[in-house]
């Protein structure tokens, strides 16, 4: 007798840090930037994950200008070589440099399969990391616009390795004040 995985519980005041391959999923030219970092972090908060967010995002296919994406709270990363596989290994390379930090931390990733980048994922669960994958139906660059909401991001991500994360209610005594 195993035990249910389809919906996993989690309660962290630990940040969590989003990596985006923009070559995977680009954010859409008409999309509305200012609701992206505010929808995924209620999104967070309602699957149990209450602190610090940051969003970094790596890949050529920028249809926004930098300045725009920094007033949106997302980090640009244009220090991508030419060649077929590049953003993905500048993210995982970023990945590797956040997991020397000495501080505990939540791992979000919006990309596509890829088998160096899972077979990182895969090592970050067997140390007990907490990677949650956020993939998005359909080729985001043809839509109007990418989160437009809390529930789609909820509705979009999984923990790695199978199961939704949701949100333990009494795990930690405290007020949450976007949970509410």
């Amino acid at each position: 007798m195993g035990e249910d995985l389809s919906k996993i519980e989690y309660a962290s005041k630990d940040e969590t840090v989003v990596f985006w391959n923009l070559e995977d999923y680009p954010i859409p030219r008409g999309a509305n930037l200012g609701v992206i970092y505010p929808n995924i972090e209620l999104a967070l908060h309602k699957m149990g994950f209450h602190g610090p967010l940051s969003i970094m995002a790596f890949g050529k296919n920028l249809y926004h200008d930098v300045d725009a994406l920094s007033m949106a709270n997302i980090a640009y990363d244009p220090e991508v070589s030419p060649g077929d596989d590049s953003c993905v290994w500048r993210m995982i390379g970023e990945i590797v440099s956040f997991l020397a930090v000495s501080f505990p931390m939540n791992y979000m990733v919006i990309a596509k399969q890829h088998p160096e980048l899972y077979r990182v994922l895969h090592s970050m669960k067997s140390r007990n990391q907490i990677v949650l994958l956020l993939q998005p139906p359909g080729d985001t660059a043809q839509q109007d616009t990418l989160f437009p909401s809390v529930e789609s991001v909820v509705d979009c991500t999984k923990v790695f390795g199978g199961g939704k994360p949701i949100h333990a209610s009494n795990a930690y005594p405290f007020y949450c004040f976007l949970c509410g």
